[in-house]
């Protein structure tokens, strides 16, 4: 649980290129049935301060957790932040702050951390990439009443939109005892974020922000190298 004085900035800046429709994670898995899966990452959350830096920060985070984790640090959050604006400016995208989901995944790329990505369109192909192959990298609105979760780690999506927040989902959770079906989110901002860095997004609060802006990126294939190096 947050306290209310905690307010990092969220820049995630929203722009979705139409020829990401040629890179749909549902055509590379089928459909599975719906059980609970959380991929564990390594060491703590990233901590990306005050700063929003949350495109680099939730991409570090994704490549820390399993199935084919990287040893990371905040420095991989903000040298991937600091690459994904390189791309944003490349592509005419000159934002004065923050940078795009579409450009940190090319960056990201570019150094070679994996080789191909994709995206999910809506919350069946979200979960179903989750169960099936691992965690994914949300775009999406950040509401004001997200800075804080409840003391048992439940995210609430209410008052004002205050940006865009990059965020990782490493789990989703069918018929969570307390909440229902939900996805498992690791944020960036320490362990000062519900529960020592992690929260609960009920299932539909997850689809109604994906249906406002949102955006779901994951890598689909990854370099041939040592495992866990």
């Amino acid at each position: 649980m947050t306290t209310s004085s905690f307010r990092p900035k969220v820049d995630t800046r929203f722009f979705k290129d139409p020829r990401s429709r040629q890179y749909m994670t549902r055509t590379l898995v089928s459909r599975t049935a719906r059980y609970k899966r959380v991929w564990t990452t390594r060491g703590e959350p990233l901590d990306q301060g005050q700063e929003g830096e949350c495109v680099g920060f939730s991409i570090a985070g994704e490549l820390a957790a399993q199935p084919n984790p990287y040893e990371v640090t905040d420095s991989t959050g903000h040298k991937i932040f600091a690459a994904a604006q390189s791309v944003d400016r490349s592509e005419g995208r000159n934002f004065p702050d923050g940078a795009t989901v579409l450009a940190g995944m090319k960056a990201t790329q570019r150094a070679k951390y994996f080789t191909k990505y994709g995206w999910c369109f809506g919350i069946d192909d979200t979960i179903n990439w989750i169960i099936r192959r691992g965690p994914v990298v949300l775009g999406i609105n950040w509401y004001d009443a997200m800075y804080e979760t409840s003391d048992k780690g439940l995210i609430t999506v209410d008052g004002p939109i205050v940006g865009g927040h990059a965020i990782m989902a490493n789990g989703f959770w069918p018929n969570h005892p307390l909440f229902g079906d939900v996805l498992v989110l690791t944020n960036s901002w320490g362990r000062n974020w519900g529960l020592a860095g992690r929260g609960y997004l009920p299932i539909e609060s997850a689809e109604r922000l994906l249906k406002e802006d949102g955006e779901v990126a994951a890598p689909t294939e990854y370099p041939i190298r040592a495992t866990g190096s």
